[in-house]
């Protein structure tokens, strides 16, 4: 068998290898079944899989070979699968064809879908087997029951190129009659493993000066005859709108002695985009978790996935191959997700959603003193999930902030016992984090005023405030009344005593201008200290008040007894 067939008798006559339906509710196996090839030829065989009655979800197998007899050349995709878990792959060493695939919904039923085509070429004679080492084809039923799946195999006969004595020494006498195979290069399609979403390729090949035509073809046949000569011989090729799919490029050259070996060229030409899909987020697209996983596989006919870009906001696309993300940290509000599917030929589809991260809920503060005195320690009892981080903030009227951290218990409840804080007045607040990082929104600010302690240190003695204002205020009181008596005095000796009035009146200014001042300096501290009780602001008052009429009464005093003086 010297050419490979073209697809439509493969599709026609598929169904003769496929077992009965009536036994099994789906076959997996090969075409051709049996068939002799010549030492060195390259040949073709379909895997199909047919399910008359039952959509079938997925199939998957392990095909083993005679690798000391035949080795593949290439392995292509069929377009019953459209989404591939494993990727066909194959070991010439091992002798192994490997492929789990997937057909989306509805899935495939028909008497034969294309799974794979496979190019193997024959190295030397014998009788070589391609088995399925395992092989399982799964219903679309929603559960992927394994539909027993009968299992194929196939036989091939590879017998030695016949070569006679009169042939030889014709070859050898003519040795420009069997011009060996041209070697094709392609600029626009350069790697014949590669897809490309391009449809009008290139060739190019040299031809040697005992060249006199050249015949060429394409087709989609791995093997093939050439078809259409030109004379003289052209160089280049270029072919137009190709449809997406595996295409081969023929060549032929020939000289006076007749044709030589004919040259194929793969090209793999894909210019649809990936199927399109949805992002997926786990949780849905309003969830508290700052770290949502996202979903977001399709699938691509031809060339297959090449890989998925992943961008979120404003940030730089994260590349993977994977269908699934776990996203970076993101901060509660919405975002925006972009995922943009490649296939392997560059064509892409892109699909975007928003999803918006929601605070947990926030923490509440049952008690507090809402006045400490300074050096006393700042206590705070609240309430918030249980077993989430709570963070404590204090701000003080420069803005500065001290935080603080505790954890709540199994039922929410939490304690903080903070340090001492400076006088001052503070706004505090609290937000929650739970394991999985997400926050809540700040609690409710409360105000917390810090004063000085209501006493006075001298040295190693604490005297209280309100001890110092009625000390002073006794000591006003004390002053009058030694006054009144010195100003008694005088007036019964005024006689004796006229000229000296002048300096008992400067003396007496003196001595009551320096109580005066001392006693203001005290009470100017005591009104200076923040959060003055009701109490000891009365008292303050009263002592100023006290003051004022004694100054008043000490000067009205020393001016009548001057009065009385210079009468006499």
């Amino acid at each position: 068998m010297n050419n490979f067939l073209n697809r439509s008798v493969l599709l026609s006559v598929a169904f003769l290898f496929i077992g009965t339906p009536e036994v099994f509710a789906a076959t997996i196996g090969f075409f051709p079944a049996a068939a002799t090839f010549s030492a060195g030829e390259r040949f073709g065989v379909g895997v199909y899989v047919s399910s008359p009655d039952q959509p079938v979800n997925a199939a998957s197998g392990s095909i083993s070979f005679p690798a000391g007899i035949m080795e593949v050349v290439s392995l292509t995709k069929g377009a019953t699968f459209n989404l591939w878990i494993k990727e066909p792959e194959f070991s010439n060493t091992a002798g192994t064809i490997n492929f789990e695939g997937i057909v989306l919904n509805p899935g495939f039923k028909g008497p034969s879908g294309k799974v794979l085509d496979i190019v193997f070429r024959a190295k030397g004679a014998g009788t070589a087997s391609l088995d399925f080492k395992t092989a399982a084809v799964l219903a679309n039923d929603g559960k992927g029951t394994n539909m027993q799946a009968k299992a194929g195999a196939a036989n091939y006969t590879i017998v030695p190129l016949k070569t006679s004595v009169a042939n030889t020494a014709a070859v050898q006498a003519l040795p420009q009659g069997n011009l060996p195979a041209p070697e094709i290069f392609s600029l626009t399609h350069p790697d014949q493993g590669g897809w490309y979403s391009g449809n009008a390729p290139v060739f190019s090949w040299k031809n040697s000066k005992s060249v006199i035509s050249v015949r060429l073809a394409i087709d989609e046949d791995p093997v093939s005859k050439t078809r259409v000569e030109y004379l003289p011989p052209i160089t280049e090729k270029k072919v137009d709108d190709l449809d997406s799919g595996i295409w081969y490029f023929h060549l032929q050259q020939k000289d006076q002695n007749g044709w030589g070996k004919t040259a194929n060229f793969r090209i793999n030409i894909d210019n649809e985009p990936p199927v399109t899909f949805q992002i997926i987020v786990d949780g849905g697209r309003d969830n508290a978790n700052p770290r949502p996983v996202l979903s977001f596989g399709t699938a691509d006919g031809l060339s297959g996935i090449d890989r998925y870009s992943v961008k979120i906001d404003d940030k730089s696309p994260v590349e993977t191959r994977e269908m699934r993300l776990k996203s970076d940290f993101l901060k509660t509000g919405n975002h925006n997700i972009t995922v943009i599917a490649y296939d392997r030929a560059g064509n892409y589809f892109q699909a975007t959603t928003t999803i918006n991260i929601i605070p947990i809920a926030e923490p509440k503060v049952l008690k507090y003193r809402s006045r400490l005195d300074e050096g006393s320690p700042f206590l705070l009892k609240g309430i918030s999930p249980a077993n989430v981080m709570v963070n404590i903030f204090l701000q003080d009227q420069a803005g500065e902030i001290i935080a603080g951290q505790v954890r709540s218990d199994d039922a929410g409840f939490w304690d903080y016992n903070g340090f001492p804080l400076e006088a001052g007045v503070y706004l505090v607040w609290a937000n929650n984090i739970d394991e999985t990082g997400a926050a809540s929104d700040d609690s409710e600010k409360i105000v917390v005023t810090v004063e000085k302690p209501p006493f006075i240190r001298y040295g190693r003695i604490a005297v209280d405030y309100l001890s110092v204002i009625v000390t002073l205020l006794a000591l006003v009181g004390i002053s009058i009344c030694g006054f009144v008596w010195i100003a008694g005095f005088l007036r019964n000796k005024k006689t004796r005593v006229g000229s000296q009035i002048s300096e008992a009146q400067k003396a007496s200014f003196t001595a009551f201008s320096l109580l005066k001042k001392e006693v203001q300096d005290q009470v100017a501290k005591i009104d200076g200290r923040p959060g003055l009780s009701k109490r000891e602001k009365q008292v303050s008052d009263d002592l100023k008040d006290a003051l004022d009429i004694s100054e008043k009464f000490v000067a009205k005093e020393i001016k009548e007894i001057k009065d009385e003086v210079d009468k006499k």
